[in-house]
């Protein structure tokens, strides 16, 4: 079981997010892994769904409520880790997809437990989900949670 030795979990704030999230904590205690749990801020939905490589150009106080935003759901999903767990937490703005996986090889994470949906539908069903997105251009293991 230890294949599973650390374990990203992409949340948003969505249910499904967050039954993904202790899917991961089972897996982790089973593991004995560290969980990494990322809230990724989509800057597309700010910039007119213009895909921007950099958050530079966002003026600060953009970038902080949006980073605010991702620590409030990160804290409320570790509220539910057991003591001791090794837990970490990364809030990053950016493409989801892209940005998960970037974070995934950054951090040499031996898998990848997220919800099959976000909380954004209709974008999901335009552009692609982006567990799928994970599943084909990713090289990480990835368990889609319903």
């Amino acid at each position: 079981m230890n294949d599973f030795s650390r374990i990203l979990v992409p949340v948003d704030g969505s249910e499904i997010s967050e039954r993904a999230a202790q899917k991961a904590i089972n897996l982790a205690q089973l593991s004995e892994g560290t969980i990494d749990f990322l809230y990724v801020a989509n800057i597309t939905g700010i910039t007119g769904g213009n895909h921007l490589k950099s958050d530079l150009n966002l003026p600060a106080e953009v970038l902080e409520n949006l980073k605010a935003s991702g620590k409030k759901v990160l804290e409320r999903v570790v509220k539910n880790v057991p003591r001791g767990m090794k837990v970490n937490i990364h809030c990053k703005t950016g493409l989801p997809a892209e940005t998960i996986l970037a974070t995934a090889s950054e951090l040499n994470s031996s898998l990848i437990i997220m919800g099959s949906r976000g909380l954004n539908l209709a974008e999901s069903m335009l552009l692609g989900s982006v567990s799928q997105f994970l599943l084909t251009r990713g090289h990480f293991p990835v368990l889609v949670v319903k």
